[in-house]
């Protein structure tokens, strides 16, 4: 474990040095172990790391979101072996987070057999750590890292790509149905503080196969934290995916979450991102469709409070035509809090018959609260139907006496406007533990007689 030396200013190479000591202590613990040609690409993700640096707000890409708070905060450090024994059945089960069927445990990213439930009914379905999926068959996973990895230009990407050590990996053979959805819960240890972790995820959806993955980033109440995540997820032809990314972290936690998702023909996705808590998160969240007759169905919710800060950029490019998009997202924002959406649509020119549509809705229900929305479309194709929007707005003070008027207290009356405003997205999730876990989230504060919602 190592324990970084508090500097009040920091020069960008400073900054960087901690994670670069971190690579060499990495490569000769849990990194030793990785085949060369991954040992290879971790080597030159770490040297593009060192040359790159870390955004500010004169970045077109992160205009509305500073990360200083994230890589100024000093942090711990774990290995596998430490982290394994600070987690325990009791921490999890304490968590509000809706377990059932399989399971996957990650301990700061680490992966927990002791914790996790594999009972799977066939043994064609394979989950369970990525890092030991490489180890059993290392050549088999090179299509997966292509050399590029997309961290020319993204420095969080070439951070995770350098230190990441484990993940989930989920395999769902050809034409196979798994009705149970697979849950990937990451929680970070109570018992520390300022932990950081890198996972990393790979999804692969073989053709014609259909399942249901959740997956989770969870801490407790007092942990700072800082996760680094990358997940990709490659859905085949005629294959179905649904995909649920629950983000409730403390309120004191970091989360930039990197989501690569690329669907090939014929195939269908539908996409959830829940954003609960935490003190600054960003999703990034790409679609590459490369097949036709494919369709890609995006739903996003956020509820922040507080000083709390949540980006959402999204890409959707559509490579291939007679395709499907629809994007929804929604925050509800309270407090000093902040809020982004930026989403873009490309349509190449091979991609005629595209229909995309985009909508963004905000509920502001302080005076200080904030949101910068940035819709964007990139049209290279002239037989196609792309459209965007967004809005933000108040609770409306008739509906609010029109509703106490009838006789509800003041709180159930917002409470009652709040849950109208995002039915349209709660309504498309499809996992009832989801949506009961969600409900809790929402009347936890109303019950306790706090400001709807928190």
């Amino acid at each position: 474990m190592n324990v970084l030396q508090k500097k009040t200013e920091l020069s960008s190479e400073e900054v960087k040095e901690p994670f670069l000591r971190a690579f060499s202590k990495i490569e000769k613990g849990g990194g030793k172990d990785f085949p060369e040609w991954l040992k290879n690409l971790r080597q030159n993700a770490l040297s593009k790391f060192a040359i790159l640096g870390f955004p500010n707000t004169h970045h077109e890409a992160w205009k509305y979101t500073s990360v200083e708070t994230i890589i100024h905060t000093l942090y711990q450090f774990l290995t596998a072996e430490t982290a394994k024994n600070l987690a325990s059945k009791k921490d999890l089960n304490s968590l509000p987070i809706p377990l059932s069927g399989p399971t996957l445990v990650f301990v700061n990213g680490f992966f927990s057999r002791d914790l996790s439930k594999l009972n799977l009914r066939s043994s064609s379905l394979k989950i369970g750590s990525l890092k030991e999926a490489i180890l059993k068959d290392p050549d088999g996973f090179k299509e997966y890292f292509p050399s590029k990895d997309g961290y020319e230009n993204s420095i969080f990407r070439a951070l995770n790509m350098s230190l990441f050590e484990d993940g989930a990996f989920v395999h769902i053979p050809p034409n196979f149905i798994f009705e149970e959805p697979i849950h990937l819960v990451f929680i970070a240890p109570s018992s520390q503080k300022n932990l950081i972790s890198f996972p990393r995820n790979l999804i692969v959806a073989e053709s014609g196969s259909k399942a249901t993955i959740i997956e989770s980033y969870v801490s407790f109440p007092e942990n700072t934290t800082f996760s680094n995540a990358f997940t990709q997820v490659i859905v085949k032809n005629e294959a179905s995916i649904n995909y649920y990314q629950i983000q409730n972290q403390s309120e004191k936690a970091f989360h930039v979450g990197e989501t690569e998702m690329v669907l090939n023909e014929k195939t269908h996705l539908s996409h959830c991102s829940l954003t609960l808590s935490g003190r600054i998160v960003r999703n990034n969240l790409s679609v590459q469709i490369l097949g036709r007759e494919s369709e890609a169905n995006l739903t996003g919710l956020y509820l922040t409070s507080h000083e709390q800060h949540v980006d959402n950029t999204t890409v959707i490019d559509h490579k291939m035509g007679e395709s499907t998009s629809r994007q929804l997202y929604k925050g509800v924002l309270n407090g000093k809090s902040t809020g982004v959406f930026s989403g873009k649509i490309f349509v190449r020119k091979n991609a005629q018959k595209t229909d995309a549509a985009q909508t963004n809705k905000n509920l502001l229900l302080s005076k200080e609260a904030k949101v910068d929305m940035k819709p964007q479309l990139e049209i290279f194709a002239n037989d196609v139907k792309c459209t965007h929007g967004a809005a933000v707005g108040e609770l409306e003070d008739h509906l609010l006496f029109y509703l106490q008027s009838r006789g509800l207290g003041s709180d159930t009356a917002r409470h009652l406007l709040i849950r109208g405003f995002i039915h349209e997205v709660t309504d498309q999730i499809k996992v009832q533990k989801i949506k009961d876990y969600l409900n809790r989230v929402l009347l936890t504060p109303f019950e306790e007689g706090k400001e709807a919602l928190r």
